[in-house]
Parts: C-alpha cells; sequence; structure tokens
C-alpha cells in the first residue's frame, strides 16, 4: 500500500520534479555566520489527507535553510546557492529557496496519492495513524579551514515503520567564491586507495581493535566495504569524515565520524597543505 512511497522516503525524497508553487508561512531575517550573512528560510506545512476530518493523519514539513544574504557578491551567492541546493535537495539549476519550493511540492503531491488508500482503510481503522508522516530539515554554517564555509544539512524524515531516518549531509565552500571545496580539490590523484585504508584503521582505533574483521565483529563494514564519503568537514583543525546510517554500520549503531588532523594526511594532499589560498 505504502511501497512506493516508502521507497521514495528511504532515498530522502531527492528524485524531484520541478514545481513552482511557493510554500507558505516563510519568512526569512538576517544571520551572521563565518562572517558570512545568511538568511533564514523558514517553511512549516501541513498536509492532511482529509482536509474535513480534524484528527486525519497528515505530513508535516518543518524547514531552517540557510540561504545567502543579500549583502554577498551576486556571483558568490549564485555558486552558494548552487552548492546548498543540490547538497540539501539535489536540486540543479535553482536557488535554494526555489529547490526548497519544488522539493516541498513535490513530497506533498506524493503523500496525498496516498488519500484513496487512506479513505479505503478508514472503515476499518478511524484514525489509522501509520499514514502519519514528517519531514524536519535544520541546517548551521561555520567557519573551518583557511576560512572556509562548513555547511551542514541534518533531515529527519519519518514514513511510517519502526523508527525515523536522521541523515547529515555535508558541504564545503570557498568563501570568496562560493564554490564547493570537493575531495579532488584537497586529495591528489591516486591516493583514495590509501585513504580508504587510514579510514578503516582510524575507525578500528577509534572502537578499540585493531582489524577489518573485530569491526565486522562489532557490526562495522558487514553492510559494504569501507569508501571514502564525499560527506566531510573541513574542520578549523581535522578533516572529518560522516557516514550516515546504514552505510557502513546498521541503523542502530547510529552515525560514524571519523576526523584526522590535517598533518595526518599531508602525504595525501596535492600539496602541503588541503586547501591553498
Amino acid at each position: 500500500m505504502k511501497k512506493s512511497y516508502i521507497i521514495l522516503w528511504a532515498l530522502l525524497v531527492l528524485c524531484i520534479t520541478a514545481c513552482r508553487n511557493k510554500p507558505q508561512a516563510t519568512t526569512a531575517d538576517g544571520k551572521e555566520s563565518c562572517n558570512i550573512s545568511f538568511d533564514t528560510l523558514r517553511i512549516n506545512r501541513h498536509f492532511p489527507l482529509d482536509t474535513i476530518d480534524g484528527n486525519s493523519p497528515a505530513l508535516q514539513i518543518e524547514m531552517e535553510l540557510l540561504v545567502p544574504g543579500g549583502n554577498i557578491a551576486k556571483d558568490v551567492a549564485e555558486n552558494m546557492n548552487a552548492c546548498i541546493s543540490y547538497a540539501a535537495f539535489e536540486s540543479e539549476g535553482m536557488k535554494a529557496a526555489e529547490a526548497a519550493d519544488s522539493f516541498v511540492n513535490s513530497m506533498k503531491n506524493e503523500y496525498l496519492e496516498l488519500r484513496n488508500d487512506y479513505i479505503n482503510e478508514k472503515a476499518v481503522n478511524p484514525y489509522a495513524p501509520w499514514f502519519n508522516s514528517y519531514y524536519k530539515l535544520n541546517s548551521c554554517a561555520s567557519k573551518g579551514y583557511n576560512d572556509c564555509i562548513c555547511y551542514v544539512i541534518d533531515y529527519e524524515v519519518y514514513s511510517g515503520g519502526a523508527h525515523p531516518s536522521s541523515i547529515i549531509s555535508c558541504v564545503n565552500m570557498d568563501r570568496n567564491t562560493g564554490k564547493e571545496i570537493a575531495l579532488q580539490d584537497i586529495f591528489a590523484d591516486g591516493t583514495e586507495e590509501e585513504l580508504t585504508e587510514r579510514l578503516i584503521q582510524r575507525l578500528a582505533k577509534q572502537h578499540g581493535v585493531n582489524s577489518i574483521e573485530e569491526l565486522q565483529a562489532l557490526d562495522y563494514l558487514t553492510l559494504g566495504d569501507m569508501y571514502v564519503t564525499n560527506n566531510f568537514i573541513l574542520d578549523k583543525d581535522s578533516i572529518i569524515f560522516l557516514y550516515n546510517n546504514y552505510e557502513i554500520a546498521p541503523y542502530y549503531k547510529g552515525r560514524s565520524r571519523i576526523g584526522f588532523a590535517y598533518d595526518e594526511l599531508t602525504d595525501l594532499f596535492k600539496t602541503n597543505r588541503p586547501i591553498n589560498r
């Protein structure tokens, strides 16, 4: 009954079609973060399956998304918008606010396709609470290494089932250009295998073991091999790789953070510093 809907949510509802209706109850206010002015885009939407019944199951969407403020140079703001839109919604060619609008409408339309199923089940269970869903998004920005902007998006998604999904997505931006700082901008070609090995070693050390086999006994790396994730933060003193639930461990293990001081990876960088200015 909810199969296609649950699959979509499990993928973070990131396969989005373009919609143009703007969310209601959306405001913006100025916020200073990492010496860059952001506005906060706030969205709070409620979509009941039955608009007449006050007890109807519903989809609740709440977002607080930092977007580039008006004092940022136009070209820098455009690049930042592109980074944020893709990191938050996997959208291209839209400003962050437009991508949020499209995302909300796509979620609403997909959810309301359950209306007939709900009406049919309502005859058996007047409330059918398993139809309730929610999506919550928060974001923050901080100054990272060499004044780059570390932008972090935190989601919580629930569409029925035993527990919600909690996901974190990060993008690092050059504060002077607004462009993304990607792995290939930092690490030299041909270093992925060595970096992967160091990630395994550091994960093992964090858990007091010495081998992949011992990690697997703790339920790490049983779902797949270790890999170098694009989800990382260029913090002031270290680079932190972030793995969400199910990426390198089952849900009950939670997220994994694997960090290295920059001088531990100097031999893998393109230059002797991760970001040159």
